[in-house]
This record gives structure tokens, C-alpha cells and sequence, in this order.
């Protein structure tokens, strides 16, 4: 049976959409954060989280406006806005070593964030409408979480082996150079003229009803607070591991490796859950040993001074920690009502995004005091 040309150019936005994850997720940066704020930047931790404070409370302010823009300019364009100006905060970091700069990059890449957030997802279950084929989307979803996961991995690699020869800003250049690729490719997107019924409500709206709900609705409550408490926690290793490497004395070429094994157990955590839910016995086992194993592999970190120690910590702690949100969602789904859902779940992830924001100001302090005591409170 023949598609038609408007099938096909829809057909064609699922792969794109792939290849656009593809080049968006190539952050070749992740391997040395740490260290081009501490060495370039000669920013201080406790600045370097007060950097991540103010990224993440523009998340928060800026999430429902983007939004609507998405919602009324089309989700290609916000795709393209978000991934160009991704671009030019990642220029802008290597511009100058500059606190004030810094907070200028986080804020434009806070921005290109609040406008991608959502439009992937948005623009490829409409193109699935389009062609009829929704029964695909747990899959199509998947395979694009599995893509992002990847990109991570592999620019985390690269991103460390280039340091050395072509010095700690190079990184930033690359992933402007993958970022403006992946702007190009969503210009080819086709817009698609079926629009899911879902709107993102009104940010107050979204933080009157959403709570509202949580607060009435006792097991979500504890599943919601789980989530974010976690979630909060496990956020950390990303920016904890390279100091702890760096106090084992590892080069810097290796910690792209370490960020790549990270992401790798995160997509086996991932491939596990079923099979570990199934082996426990229920999911109240299965979110009570991965939080205590969270917990005993950042105590781990902080108190080791095995190499091997460390390494297994690091990749565990972060690995199971990071995908415990994921999972806590799925499970939260079951009591949100499909009328109240987008908004609950908004709610919940402003949450999340606003308890990290304040925990990045006492992480800050902290790791200025120990890195290592502050992984083990």
C-alpha cells in the first residue's frame, strides 16, 4: 500500500526527531563541568552552585510561558528558538571567564531549555496522529529517551579525550557546533495541523490545582515527595563526581568515561526494573532498596579512598539514583486523573525543579567546606 506524501513527510519527522535528539544530547561539556569553572572560570564551588541555583529557578519561571508560545507559534519553532539559543549559551560560556557572563549563559540556556521542554514529545505524538499510528508511542518515546541517553555517552567521551590537545574550552565550542546542526534539522520538521486537546494550564493555575490535588491525595503525596527528594539527591552526583575523581588524582581525559558509565547503568536500571519488581515481589520494595542503595553508594563515595570503591559508587549512586524518577512517574500515573493530569504533573516537576534550585544553595556551602562530607550528608 502506497503512503501518501503528507505520510510520508510525517513519517519523516520520527526520525528526524531521532537524529535531532541525537545532536541536541552531544553535550561534549559533561566530562569536565566542574573543571572549566574551577581552572577557566576560577569560580568557587559554592558560585558554581549558585550558577545551577539561578539555571534552574529560570526553569521554573520560564516552563509554562515557553509553553504557550509552543502551543500558539507551532512546536518546530519552539524547537528551533530552543536549540539555537542552546548554541549561543554555549558561546557564550567560553566568551570570557567571567562570573556575570556565566549567569548570562545560564539564563539563555535555561531559556532554549523552558523551549524545548515538551515540543519533542508534543510534535512527534502529533505526527504519530497524523499517520494514525499512536499505538506506537511507548515504543517511539522509548527509543528517543535511549537516543538522548546515548548522545551523552558518547559526547561525554569525546568530550573528555579532546581537552588535552585542544585545551578546556573546546568542548563548549563542539556542542555549539552539534546544537546549531540540530536547529537546522528541525527547520525540515513538518508542523503537524493535528494538535493534541492537552494544553499546559496557567502557571498559577498549575501550582493552585496541582497541589491542591497532591495535598488531598495521601499515597501520591508520599510518591511525589519521594520523587523530588531523590531526585534532588541523585541530581548531585552529575556534579559531584568529577571532584572526587579529581581528588583521586584521574585525569581529566577519564572522566568522560566515568559520565559514559554513568548514562550506561542508568539504561540497564532502566532495562532491570521490570524484572527487579517482578523478583521483590512489589514496587514498595523495589523504591525502598533503590533509595537505601542512593544513599549507601553516596556514603560510599565520600569515605572511600579505593579507586575501585570509588568508581563502583560513583557509577551505581548515580545510575540508580537518576533513573528512580522516571519510574516513581510511571507509578504516579496510576492515581492521577486524566482530566487533572497535565496539570498535576506539572506541578510535580515544578517542584522538583524548585527543591533543586534551593538545595543547589546549601550544596554550595557544603562543597566549599568538604566535597567529601557532603557526599556522605
Amino acid at each position: 500500500m502506497a503512503f501518501s506524501t503528507k505520510t510520508l513527510a510525517f513519517h519523516s519527522n520520527i526520525w528526524k526527531i531521532y537524529a535531532y535528539q541525537f545532536l541536541k544530547g552531544l553535550h561534549f561539556f559533561g566530562a569536565i563541568l566542574v573543571p572549566f569553572f574551577t581552572e577557566w572560570g576560577k569560580l568557587s564551588y559554592e558560585q558554581i552552585f549558585f550558577l545551577q541555583a539561578w539555571f534552574m529557578f529560570w526553569i521554573f519561571v520560564m516552563e509554562v510561558p515557553t509553553g504557550t508560545f509552543a502551543d500558539r507559534f507551532g512546536r518546530k519553532f519552539s524547537l528551533v528558538i530552543g536549540s539555537f539559543l542552546m548554541g549561543v549559551a554555549a558561546l557564550t560560556y567560553i566568551s570570557t571567564p567571567q562570573f556575570e557572563i556565566f549567569l548570562l549563559a545560564e539564563f539563555i540556556w535555561a531559556l532554549s531549555s523552558a523551549f524545548v521542554s515538551g515540543a519533542e514529545e508534543a510534535i512527534l505524538y502529533d505526527s504519530l496522529k497524523e499517520t494514525g499510528e499512536t499505538h506506537t508511542s511507548k515504543k517511539i518515546f522509548s527509543q528517543k529517551e535511549s537516543i538522548q541517553l546515548f548522545a551523552i555517552a558518547i559526547g561525554g567521551a569525546i568530550g573528555g579525550l579532546v581537552v588535552k590537545p585542544f585545551g578546556i574550552t573546546f568542548p563548549y565550542l563542539l556542542t555549539a557546533v552539534s546544537v546549531f546542526l540540530s536547529a537546522a534539522l528541525a527547520l525540515t520538521l513538518r508542523e503537524p495541523t493535528i494538535h493534541s486537546k492537552e494544553k499546559k494550564p496557567a502557571f498559577f493555575t498549575i501550582l493552585k490545582d496541582g497541589i491542591g490535588y497532591l495535598r488531598t491525595h495521601k499515597i501520591l503525596q508520599i510518591l511525589a515527595i519521594d520523587m523530588i527528594g531523590i531526585a534532588t539527591i541523585a541530581y548531585f552526583m552529575i556534579w559531584m563526581f568529577q571532584p572526587l575523581l579529581e581528588s583521586a588524582k584521574i585525569g581529566v581525559e577519564y572522566f568522560g568515561f566515568v559520565l559514559s558509565g554513568i548514562v550506561v547503568v542508568e539504561i540497564g536500571m532502566l532495562a532491570l526494573y521490570p524484572k527487579l519488581e517482578t523478583m521483590l515481589g512489589n514496587k514498595k520494595r523495589l523504591l525502598f532498596y533503590t533509595s537505601i542503595g542512593t544513599g549507601v553508594f553516596f556514603i560510599l563515595s565520600g569515605i572511600t579512598d579505593l579507586l575501585p570503591l570509588l568508581l563502583i559508587s560513583i557509577l551505581l549512586g548515580g545510575g540508580i539514583g537518576l533513573t528512580r524518577k522516571p519510574l516513581l512517574t510511571s507509578y504516579m500515573q496510576k492515581y492521577i486523573p486524566s482530566d487533572k493530569r497535565a496539570t498535576v504533573s506539572s506541578a510535580i516537576n515544578m517542584l522538583r525543579t524548585l527543591s533543586i534550585t534551593l538545595a543547589n544553595l546549601v550544596v554550595g556551602k557544603l562543597a566549599q567546606w568538604n566535597i567529601h562530607h557532603t557526599m556522605v550528608i
